[in-house]
């Protein structure tokens, strides 16, 4: 079977052995990180719904979660890189500034 995942100007050896060492370093992570709502790169993790049970919803469905939750779940060692947030903070998501337009 043909592999046809690539990144510009990389092999798929080099690839693989990127992935590794990301996949690797995230197992070897403390357990604050594996715990924590920001993965070791500063990228958000989203919690699994079902540990938000406690937390009431707003009008439209959404639920906010505090910055030290107890017993919020993250079901992934990795999170979703977001651009352009002017201001994270390691311990939580930070403030999200809006960017000046003028």
């Amino acid at each position: 079977m043909e592999n046809n995942f690539t990144i510009e100007g990389a092999d798929n050896a080099n690839v693989i052995r990127v992935m590794d060492l990301l996949f690797a370093a995230s197992l070897l992570a403390p357990s604050s990180i594996k715990e924590a709502n920001m993965d070791l790169w500063g990228n958000i993790k989203i919690p699994a719904f079902e540990s938000l049970s406690g937390y009431a919803e707003d009008e439209a469905g959404w639920k906010s979660v505090p910055e030290s939750p107890n017993g919020i779940k993250y079901p992934s060692l990795v999170g979703i890189p977001l651009l352009n947030i002017l201001d994270v903070e390691l311990s939580g998501f930070g403030t999200l500034d809006e960017p000046d337009n003028d």
